[in-house]
């Protein structure tokens, strides 16, 4: 595992549109994507030692991507001088409940993750000749 990894030698992931221009993207915005989604891209997905581990990166990945971006559009919502009316604030509890749900996937996503790499390596073996010692 790589602590001090430069982010721009990350990868994009793959999930992430291609006709997306990053130079075009608000400064805090690429920030975020390149210091948190695809360092963690390319440490659970890219770097995990199985595709299990991989599969299992890339939904926890994704989700922190979506998590990122609703940090942008729900602190655009926020009213710090209290000026909003009902509908606007109705319209951000719903965006915060939203996010909620999407946080306890992404946690869900994680705790899966680290129950896995818990587990202990299973010998690799050729689906056609079966498991081993049978």
């Amino acid at each position: 595992m790589q602590t001090t990894e430069d982010p721009k030698d990350s990868v994009r992931p793959y999930f992430m549109p291609e006709n997306v221009n990053y130079d075009l993207l608000p400064v805090s915005v690429k920030i975020a994507l390149e210091t948190i989604v695809e360092p963690a891209y390319s440490e659970l997905v890219l770097s995990a030692p199985n595709a299990l581990e991989r599969s299992m990166g890339a939904s926890f990945v994704f989700l922190l991507a979506e998590e990122v971006l609703n940090h942008f559009e729900i602190g655009r919502q926020m009213d710090l001088a209290q000026t909003q009316c009902a509908a606007d604030r109705e319209q951000r509890e719903q965006a915060l409940s939203r996010y909620l749900k999407l946080l306890g996937a992404k946690n869900s996503a994680l705790n899966a993750l680290m129950r896995l790499r818990k587990l202990p390596s299973f010998p690799r073996f050729s689906p056609m000749m079966g498991p081993p010692g049978i």
